[in-house]
């Protein structure tokens, strides 16, 4: 007969984490499929947004309030200004408050071992291939059985944990990201330079630590066809003078709109397997880790209505309706044109685009809207 725990957790990133230490005291376990934890996994520009958990730094270490955690050195460099162009017509837009970049192998490596000194277990090189659940009991099946009374999946945009449970999202597209770490590039210091061929296809390259990072990128509706990204990314590693790649990146994610409920019986979702576009910012993430840990404390408390007011907490700290309500733009991209694209870059056109709030784009939809006719 399987070890019973209290809770399995599954997925190892900034949700899954969270949750963990949040339950601290009971008996926890973490499943990651990758082989590591405290590491960069995808393409992502490893900077940090202000929506969902709240955060400041001292010096290069940030500290996150709502999580009660402290990490040094997290902080690689900060961006200044951000450059995009596309044709003829480029947005310049320059921080007020520069924007940190972070380590996300130093942040999850730090969350990674605070769960191993509370005495939660973690499982790496463990996919999950199945769940099953009674409502009292539910069993995951990855290198081997594992049950528990309840079930945190925190396993991403591809989760597999969501595909044995009866939780409707509605897709509108997919995201397919390439990137490359560097040691050098031609791009200007602490600016992220971006090249935009349309909005829907593009490439970022920005100073990281001590290195470089570049990534290409297409945002894809359900009728359209991939452009080679490969192609794409050795044009510019070429173009803008790459030399020494140290790591290599890819990623695809399905573009989903938030799920109709982050919950089914004794199981509860947290992180990009339920956002809006399927891509939570990591500040996000670890508030909905934080969120599903706290509702799991109720639910073994007795309260028995805690899932729900889970669903309700997570969408409204991050504004999931406002973001679910944008997804037509998505399919306005179809009508962007080098003429629209100019007129987009004006509505931007010298504002801070660093560390505001979804507010912030909010407030900027009526202008959006109005580029394109």
């Amino acid at each position: 007969m399987s070890e019973l725990y209290d809770v399995i957790i599954v997925g190892g990133g900034y949700a899954g984490l969270c949750c963990g230490l949040k339950l601290k005291g009971r008996k926890v376990l973490i499943l990651e499929a990758r082989k590591e934890i405290a590491r960069k996994h995808r393409g992502c520009q490893c900077a940090i947004y202000p929506f969902g958990e709240s955060f400041s730094f001292e010096g290069d270490a940030i500290s996150f309030h709502n999580n009660k955690l402290s990490v040094p050195n997290a902080v690689v460099g900060r961006l200044l200004k951000v450059e995009l162009v596309s044709c003829e017509h480029k947005l310049i837009s320059t921080f007020k408050n520069p924007m940190p970049l972070i380590d996300e192998g130093k942040i999850k490596g730090t969350m990674e071992n605070l769960c191993k000194e509370a005495e939660v277990e973690v499982i790496t090189s463990a996919k999950v291939k199945s769940v099953e659940t009674d409502g009292q009991m539910v069993s995951v099946y990855a290198d081997k059985k594992y049950d528990a009374k309840y079930l945190v999946g925190a396993d991403g945009a591809n989760s597999q944990v969501m595909q044995y449970l009866p939780l409707k999202r509605r897709k509108i597209g997919s995201f397919v990201e390439l990137e490359v770490e560097a040691e050098r590039m031609d791009i200007p210091d602490n600016v992220m330079y971006g090249e935009m061929k349309g909005i829907k296809v593009g490439l970022y390259a920005q100073q990281y630590g001590r290195g470089y990072l570049l990534g290409v990128y297409q945002g894809l509706g359900m009728q359209e066809e991939r452009i080679d990204l490969k192609r794409y990314l050795e044009e510019s590693i070429k173009n803008l003078n790459v030399k020494g790649i140290t790591c290599k990146y890819g990623c695809s994610i399905p573009i989903h709109l938030s799920a109709s409920s982050s919950y089914h019986k004794n199981i509860i979702m947290a992180g990009d397997t339920v956002s809006s576009f399927s891509m939570a910012t990591i500040t996000g993430a670890m508030m909905m880790g934080l969120f599903a840990g706290e509702a799991v404390i109720k639910k073994m408390e007795g309260d028995s209505s805690s899932f729900k007011e889970y669903d309700k907490k997570w969408r409204k700290v991050l504004q999931q309706g406002s973001m679910d309500s944008m997804s037509y733009l998505f399919f306005l991209l179809r009508r962007l044109n080098e003429k629209r694209m100019g007129r987009l870059f004006g509505v931007f056109q010298g504002s801070d685009l660093g560390l505001v709030g979804k507010s912030y784009y909010l407030k900027k939809i009526p202008g959006i809207i109005k580029a394109f006719f």
